[in-house]
């Protein structure tokens, strides 16, 4: 009797422990965010006016939290949150709780950027950048990029990736006060 109940103990366990794991992401951690990461100092950063004359901290990894669902699916205008339209809430909630169940993984992120300083004395110049672990929406990995200033401005920057893990676009929303 009790070596049944123990067999049944023991395969409970195996079931949540395979369940936990077909929830995690399928991906390589750290092959996505690499690439992203690449394509941001060489293509974003050089690119665009308003973010290419920033002093950018960095601390060579990521913050070990999944990209926002909300803030990916506001850049690719699936939804408007100035307008707080939102009309699929229950699907963007569903990935929202399924990423929010992921252990929290930090990377490391080894691509060089020479935009990129560790440290400042003059923090205040200085725009800060947090870097999310990649989700896959819409059959795309997506990675946020959120820099901000002691002034509390902000730029959320997207960049969106395919299956194969090369870069295909980005997005810019900026707030500044």
């Amino acid at each position: 009797m009790i070596i049944n109940k123990m067999k049944l103990v023991y395969f409970i366990f195996l079931l949540c422990f395979f369940i936990m794991n077909s929830s995690a992401q399928t991906y390589n951690a750290g092959v996505v965010e690499e690439s992203a990461v690449k394509y941001f100092c060489d293509n974003v950063l050089k690119k665009e006016a308003r973010i290419n004359q920033l002093k950018i901290q960095f601390n060579g990894a990521t913050n070990g939290k999944p990209s926002n669902v909300y803030d990916v699916a506001n850049c690719l205008e699936d939804i408007n949150l100035l307008k707080d339209s939102i009309p699929n809430k229950e699907y963007l909630d569903s990935l929202e709780r399924k990423y929010f169940q992921i252990k929290s993984n930090v990377i490391k992120i080894s691509s060089k950027c020479e935009r990129f300083s560790k440290r400042s004395l003059f923090k205040r110049n200085y725009y800060r950048l947090y870097l999310y672990n990649a989700i896959e929406y819409n059959e795309i990995y997506c990675v946020e990029f959120f820099l901000a200033n002691k002034n509390y401005n902000t730029f959320t920057i997207i960049v969106f990736l395919d299956k194969k893990f090369v870069p295909m676009s980005y997005c810019i929303k900026a707030i500044t006060y």
